[in-house]
């Protein structure tokens, strides 16, 4: 298959941890894209439209939470979900995350405060921080078995 430019270009948010870009092989659009922040370990994400109902949810929280784990070294990383929305709750779910009894409301970078559901995904083995990623935590730096 010949490689195919993305067809929308992307520039991502310098204040953004992280990102995972989903594309669509088909045309190059996106699909969808989910973000890492590596100060807090939370996971965000969203799908577009025409790339709904078809996994690629689950496919792209499960990649975010490789991330974390094996280039972060994030022993947990939490996804957020408003409990209203089955569908964006379903996809880390079967992604390997967990309900979690955390903050019943969430603030949005914009600024709105939403009801909110938090999921952890904790690794079950080791973890590991590529040099590529940026500077170990503080926690990691002191004691490298964290990682």
């Amino acid at each position: 298959m010949a490689e195919r430019p993305l067809v929308q270009p992307f520039e991502p948010d310098p204040d953004v941890g992280q990102i995972l870009i989903g594309v669509r092989l088909d045309d190059g659009r996106h699909a969808g894209a989910t973000e890492v922040d590596t100060a807090t370990a939370q996971i965000g994400g969203w799908l577009a439209p025409d790339a709904r109902g078809q996994g690629l949810g689950t496919e792209l929280f499960g990649a975010a939470a490789l991330l974390g784990h094996a280039h972060l070294g994030l022993r947990t990383v939490r996804a957020g979900c408003e409990p209203t929305n089955t569908a964006s709750a379903r996809a880390p779910a079967k992604a390997g995350f967990v309900a979690d009894d955390g903050p019943p409301r969430h603030t949005l970078r914009d600024g709105r405060e939403i009801d909110a559901r938090r999921l952890p995904h904790t690794a079950r083995g080791p973890t590991s921080h590529c040099r590529g990623t940026g500077p170990a935590t503080p926690r990691e730096a002191a004691d490298p078995a964290a990682r």
